[in-house]
């Protein structure tokens, strides 16, 4: 009996002991408010309730990093704001000073106006700011680029042997060629793509890349430095992909033979240079090939090649030629037609009346070297109307007019309707213009202060920061957005079928001793590999707010420049027509932005709602894993009490009958 006695108070303690933990748990559930307070009260609601908390937690920064970006965004749409007004005032500044009736001294005070407005202009956009970050000046701008695939412009590399043999070329071997592929043909793609943005917008959105082939050979007899080659094709099958009808190939040939090297094996500085100018000269061909396909080749609207189709030879080669210059003793094709710095209007004039120095003539043998300057000198001009005609012009005047007139002709103008149209129908036509361009006055002065601007020695390229320079490219490596050199030797293909439809060279001269032919070298090019698939767009730059996830905003360049309205001038009459219409264009361009920063707003207004409510649904849902039910657990806390309570008494009572039956013995 005694030791039933002792397993039931035995039991009895046990459960008391298990009684008061259970009351401890409660006491703490109570005091913290949580149902989990440790990894042992629920170990998979603990893992559930902590990834919910990093999410709700998230949320609630995400929210207020997009609360950040509306009041960015808000900063910037108030400045521009602000320029909007001050647009409308120089509109009505310009409109008031076009008329007729507004004398010469209120021009000139409404002129001063206009330029304290554009000055303002332009300090808002260079100091707008928020948190330090510039807004309105283009540095949180999108930008296109190609992140996946291959390059757009894809290299393959040979070496070309005097027997006409093909073999791969080391990329660890001659100091020049190693010049030539990491930095002359890299520096001169930049320069083409920084003077004439739109060839490389319109090769970052083609879905096949033109393949072009670096041809290196030596014929120390042959007076072609380099050259382009063009193979033009209706359908070429390789074996990893079909080519759509039109497609072309293009090779990009360098003559070693025609080369001077150092003892060190570096090119002398007099070829060196010749060489970077040729390459900046073809590579422009090569871009023009790639964006303006009919136009250089000649093909009719289904696609087939039409001779008579092709664009007259002064304005292909002629718009080469801006980015080399006509200019210095490498490349003097003006000098050879006997144009220097001092020539007066009227001695251009009858220069350029000579049949050999006229834009319509063949420009074949010894005629070339002028054909091509006057080609020079003819786009340099139209690239000059189609900028405005800027009184004090620059080489970024007349490069942004060329890309202007790129950029029309690739939007579908034919060459006529494009000269029509940057001269305001003072030259009809290809025809007209070449028939009035040595009988213009304004033409002859602008070549006047063209060869002014160039010197003596300067090139003329609109790739430079002044007509003067002599040395275009850097010498150092390249890194291009839409370029790269693939450094890969690949295994050359067999030769697809097709026909070899053109082919120019850009000879150089020395002295009065010009030889040269129109035609490549008679050798064999390398087989060519396939055109590479160029990758998906993708956006470069911005502003990135995480909301969540990235999200991205742009906000390009409102400057004056940017916006066009550092040309708006109230001087003349004919100043005040041209300004109305640049003040039209930058108010349009100043609404995209302003648009486009509002639908930003918009958009992360709806972000901030969003995720408030993902952190109110969020909470709610982890609050009932993780939160004390207090009314169960003040049940389960009294209940615990009152069977501690019992525990007790029994105990108690159990004490007092023990020493009742030692009393009786």
């Amino acid at each position: 009996m005694n030791i039933r006695y002792e397993s039931g108070m035995s039991g009895a303690l046990l459960s008391r002991s298990s009684i008061l933990s259970q009351k401890s748990k409660n006491m703490e559930k109570l005091a913290s408010g949580y149902r989990i307070n440790r990894a042992a009260d629920n170990a998979a609601g603990l893992s559930l309730s902590e990834g919910m908390r990093r999410l709700i937690n998230g949320a609630e920064q995400s929210r207020l990093n997009a609360q950040d970006g509306i009041s960015l965004l808000q900063t910037a749409e108030g400045a521009m704001h602000e320029m909007s007004d001050m647009l409308q005032r120089m509109n009505e500044l310009v409109i008031r000073a076009a008329n007729g009736t507004c004398a010469s001294a209120e021009r000139k005070s409404l002129q001063g106006e206009i330029e304290h407005l554009v000055k303002e202009l332009d300090r808002i956009g260079c100091n707008t700011r928020f948190n330090s970050r510039n807004l309105l000046d283009g540095t949180i701008a999108l930008r296109d680029t190609k992140t996946t695939g291959n390059p757009v412009m894809h290299f393959s590399f040979h070496t070309v042997s005097e027997s006409g043999g093909t073999a791969a070329l080391s990329l660890t071997g001659a100091a020049w060629e190693d010049d030539l592929i990491n930095q002359i043909v890299p520096g001169a793609v930049e320069k083409i793509l920084s003077s004439f943005p739109v060839l490389g917008q319109v090769a970052a959105k083609g879905g096949l890349s033109n393949e072009i082939g670096l041809r290196i050979y030596d014929n120390p007899k042959e007076k072609i430095l380099a050259y382009v080659n063009l193979s033009y094709r209706d359908a070429v099958t390789f074996p990893v992909q079909q080519i759509d009808k039109g497609s072309i190939m293009l090779t990009l040939g360098v003559n070693k033979g025609y080369l001077d090297f150092e003892s060190d094996g570096k090119l002398t500085e007099k070829k060196r240079l010749q060489l970077e100018g040729t390459i900046l000269h073809e590579m422009t061909h090569a871009f023009m090939f790639d964006s303006v396909i009919n136009g250089m080749v000649g093909m009719d609207s289904d696609g087939k090649k039409v001779d008579n189709g092709r664009f007259p030879t002064w304005f292909y080669e002629g718009m080469a030629q801006t980015m080399w210059g006509a200019g210095d003793n490498t490349n003097d094709f003006l000098a050879f037609m006997g144009l220097t710095e001092n020539t007066e209007v009227e001695e251009i004039q009858n220069i350029l009346s000579d049949y050999e120095n006229s834009i319509g003539s063949p420009g074949y043998g010894n005629h070339m070297p002028a054909q091509y300057g006057t080609g020079y000198l003819a786009c340099m001009y139209l690239g000059y109307l189609a900028a405005g005609k800027p009184t004090d012009y620059t080489t970024g005047d007349i490069a942004g007019g060329l890309n202007t007139m790129l950029s029309k002709i690739i939007g579908g103008y034919s060459l006529d309707r494009m000269i029509n149209e940057v001269s305001g129908g003072k030259f009809t036509s290809n025809m007209d213009y070449q028939e009035k361009f040595s009988k213009d006055n304004e033409i002859a002065g602008f070549i006047r202060g063209l060869l002014q601007k160039i010197g003596s020695k300067g090139n003329g390229s609109v790739a430079g920061s002044s007509f003067s320079d002599y040395d275009l490219l850097e010498d150092r490596d390249y890194g291009i957005t839409y370029y790269k050199v693939d450094t890969q030797n690949e295994a050359p293909l067999s030769s697809a079928n097709g026909n070899r439809d053109w082919g120019t060279g850009m000879h150089t001269q020395e002295g009065s001793n010009y030889t040269g032919s129109t035609s490549p070298p008679d050798q064999p090019d390398p087989p060519i590999t396939p055109p590479h698939q160029s990758g998906d767009a993708k956006k470069e730059g911005g502003l990135h707010l995480y909301v969540g996830e990235d999200m991205v905003f742009g906000i390009d360049d409102v400057r004056a420049a940017a916006l066009g309205i550092d040309r708006v001038s109230a001087a003349t009459q004919e100043d005040c027509q041209r300004s109305i219409g640049y003040i039209e264009e930058a108010m349009t361009r100043l609404c995209t932005v302003r648009s486009s920063v509002g639908a930003g707003m918009n958009r992360l207004e709806h972000a901030v709602s969003n995720l408030a409510s993902i952190a109110e649904n969020t909470q709610a849902a982890e609050s009932r894993i993780r939160d004390t039910d207090m009314a169960k657990e003040m049940m389960t806390y009294w209940t615990g009490n009152i069977l501690e309570n019992a525990s007790m008494a029994i105990l108690s009572q159990a004490s007092r009958n023990r020493r009742n039956i030692l009393l009786l013995l």
